[in-house]
């Protein structure tokens, strides 16, 4: 684009932006100047270096302790990214998968501060799986000319693909991975929508292919509010600041729900203005759900986003400073691109409201007794995607808060120290003897300042498992002529007190089981509507002309849940012969 032109169409993008720069995003808040709480923001641990070199390749020069990159989503690493330098922690998972596969380097690089994790920590903590596509491989860990630096990674469910630990570091599978740092997902939020609501102090003007940041000379944190791009997506511009008072902390507010950054300036040289000022520069993404980094420029300074639904992409040469983000980061490039240990040691305003947190609980009763039920598993999730309705799997899934809970005798699953928002139970095990409900998720539950000091209590029920039954079908017919017998009597028992046969009388017998049953003109005998079990047949009496068997007892009979919906046919045959009012004895029995 000709130089003209280039500036024609940053002056459009940027007039909203000179407009509104002296315009606070909402009425000022007192608010104190506070340090980022370890282990976020400066170097910590006892061998922090006294200053920062420029990206380089020599020997380690220190080791830090702290966080230099925190994603409260997923992290994906694409295109041709190369390497991410400092502690890297992950509340989701990490894919990466870059184009032509090809090695990434993790927490220990090639060229940038070579300010390295602590010996035997946990340089990279993933909340949930690492996957490594096919061709690349995953290094973690190195050695300089003097020394070797080494520590572990340490993943949540399951990592998968080529993955080199340099020794002795580790791969740790721990369920618990994530949750030793969660606490700091909403730390960057709060933060971050603290920085939106201050008042600007300086302006923001564009001319000829530059941004300018003009600071008011004298305060000690300059904030400059734009609500529009810096650059485009072809178009980079260079960026400058005047009026930036010796050791001020500068925060820039990009105030765009789709922000993109494409600029050409920042080198990480002494005497670099963005060099100077980087230690002290944080750019703020409040509430953007996408944020673009790119250019030809070694960026400098920190950056933040606290939405959790965002997702940022880095598609820099180099990222100097820190990257702490409440949702999704993506890694990406054309070349060797890296992200770069450096610390912020700034200032940030913290103004916001007493925290607020309450708790949520749901009671499990059976629909037809209203008793509460133990047994049953659930699961608590948090609306985080801004998407209708609860989804637990796909590219943004809500957030699972906790793990799963188990109602105990009261029926109650209870969770509390819950930060406002919406909420979903979904309940993925019934307790025994009862159906999973459908839908299986309630919600959303609202917990908002109103109701959060009583909570919000939910019930719900289940309906108990219809009872299986099934039947036992006796056809009776003349041994001889194969017609149908009417008129035969039968009993029906129910294997109880555990000894092999029937037995009908003495101490402890088998159970009989409703009231006889006569043939009928088909000779037919149905026991119908009988609970699953072992079961009996015993012929009682029998029509003139015909006699008993022998054995009068047919069976064991065993009605399962596979045979109840057709049941059991026993077909039974008798003689003829002489009657004894229908205890006649003859040799004939049962047949099946």
């Amino acid at each position: 684009m000709p130089n003209r032109a280039r500036a024609r169409s940053l002056l459009v993008r940027l007039a909203v932006v000179t407009a509104l720069a002296g315009t606070p995003l909402a009425a000022a808040w007192p608010s104190a100047a506070v340090s980022l709480p370890p282990p976020l923001g400066a170097c910590s641990g006892p061998q922090c270096p006294g200053t920062y070199p420029p990206p380089h390749n020599g020997d380690f020069v220190g080791r830090d302790a702290s966080i230099n990159v925190f994603v409260g989503g997923d992290y994906t690493v694409q295109g041709r990214a190369a390497e991410v330098e400092g502690q890297v922690v992950t509340l989701g998972g990490l894919s990466i998968a870059k184009n032509g596969g090809g090695a990434f380097n993790m927490s220990v690089v090639g060229v940038g501060s070579r300010v390295v994790p602590p010996d035997g920590t946990d340089f990279v903590t993933v909340g949930k799986g690492v996957s490594v596509a096919g061709g690349n491989t995953l290094y973690l860990g190195g050695s300089d000319s003097k020394t070797t630096a080494w520590g572990n990674l340490r993943y949540g469910t399951t990592a998968t693909g080529t993955i080199s630990i340099a020794p002795t570091g580790k791969a740790i599978q721990d369920s618990g991975a994530g949750a030793k740092y969660a606490d700091l997902l909403p730390v960057i939020e709060r933060f971050s929508h603290s920085m939106a609501r201050q008042s600007a102090t300086g302006t923001v003007t564009a001319s000829s292919g530059a941004v300018t940041f003009k600071g008011d000379g004298t305060s000690k944190r300059q904030v400059f509010n734009v609500p529009g791009d810096l650059g485009g997506p072809t178009t980079q511009v260079g960026l400058a600041f005047t009026g930036i008072p010796a050791g001020a902390t500068v925060i820039v507010n990009m105030l765009s729900n789709t922000p993109t950054i494409n600029t050409y300036t920042g080198t990480g040289l002494p005497g670099d203005q963005l060099t100077q000022l980087r230690p002290k520069l944080m750019w703020n993404f409040p509430t953007a759900t996408t944020v673009r980094l790119t250019g030809g420029a070694q960026f400098q300074g920190s950056m933040m986003a606290g939405n959790p639904a965002g997702t940022t992409t880095i598609s820099t040469p180099g990222m100097n400073g820190r990257v702490y983000l409440a949702g999704n980061l993506v890694q990406e490039g054309s070349g060797g691109y890296e992200l770069h240990s450096y610390p912020f040691d700034g200032d940030l305003p913290d103004d916001e409201p007493p925290v607020v947190h309450g708790r949520i609980s749901v009671t499990k009763k059976a629909s037809d007794t209203g008793r509460p039920l133990p047994g049953a598993v659930f699961q608590l999730w948090r609306e985080s995607n801004g998407q209708a309705g609860l989804q637990t799997g796909g590219a943004t899934p809500d957030t699972a808060v906790g793990g799963a809970c188990t109602t105990g005798a009261d029926g109650e699953c209870r969770v509390a120290d819950l930060s406002l928002g919406s909420y979903y139970w979904q309940e993925t095990k019934a307790p025994n003897g009862y159906e999973l409900p459908r839908p299986n998720v309630s919600g959303p539950h609202e917990l908002t300042a109103e109701n959060a000091e009583r909570g919000v209590a939910v019930t719900v029920e289940d309906a108990p498992i219809p009872p299986v039954h099934g039947g036992i079908y006796v056809h009776k017919t003349d041994e001889t002529t194969h017609r149908p017998l009417s008129g035969v009597v039968f009993e029906l028992w129910r294997e109880t007190n555990g000894r092999p046969g029937l037995q009908t009388s003495g101490p402890g017998p088998d159970t009989k089981t409703g009231p006889a049953c006569a043939t009928n003109g088909t000779g037919r005998c149905d026991f119908d509507r009988l609970d699953l079990g072992t079961y009996y047949v015993r012929e009682v009496a029998v029509p003139e002309g015909y006699v008993l068997p022998g054995n009068p007892v047919s069976g064991p009979y065993v009605l399962t849940a596979e045979n109840a919906p057709k049941g059991i046919e026993l077909r039974l045959t008798n003689k003829r012969g002489e009657p004894d009012k229908g205890k006649g004895k003859g040799k004939g029995g049962p047949r099946h």
